[in-house]
């Protein structure tokens, strides 16, 4: 019997999930954004974004655990988000993998052209091992991403290309 649920992405969830993050997901944050950590701020800059955005929940309390989504940066490239409660890996990792899965293959499903980037930061191996679990593959590494030169790397689901 599943204990998670999807349901669409309210400010609280944002501010309970930002008050639990893993430290590496918040040292991403800060080495890509250039500042410090504020949970505050970062819920409203996330409800402030476009996009399609989802809450997976713990049905039992209602608890967030993940905010996650997709961003539509061109006609057809979309940019993943996800912050992840450490409860959410300690006691929900393989429920939120499968929601992840289908909200991937969703954002592609029925769509000629589309690509689908993720980026984290090189040393997050957890993250890294994780990505082809949800339909992400990997395509770059990129030296000097972060503010203090941190290396990125870059995960993508793409459909419909056309080689050169």
């Amino acid at each position: 019997m599943k204990k998670t649920d999807v349901r669409d992405t309210r400010l609280v969830d944002i501010l309970v999930v930002t008050n639990d993050l893993p430290q590496d997901e918040i040292e991403q944050i800060e080495a890509f954004s250039g500042g410090v950590f504020d949970p505050q701020n970062m819920a409203v800059q996330i409800m402030s974004m476009g996009g399609v955005k989802w809450t997976c929940y713990e049905k039992e309390t209602g608890e967030p655990l993940v905010v996650a989504g997709f961003v539509q940066i061109g006609a057809t490239l979309f940019r993943s988000f996800m912050l992840a409660s450490n409860k959410a890996w300690d006691e929900h990792g393989l429920e939120v993998t499968l929601h992840c899965r289908r909200a991937v293959k969703n954002l592609v499903q029925g769509k000629q052209n589309i690509r689908l980037e993720t980026l984290c930061l090189a040393s997050r191996d957890k993250a890294r091992k994780w990505y082809p679990a949800i339909g992400l593959e990997y395509e770059s590494t990129m030296p000097a991403y972060g503010a203090t030169g941190e290396t990125a790397v870059l995960y993508t689901k793409t459909q419909g290309s056309k080689e050169n």
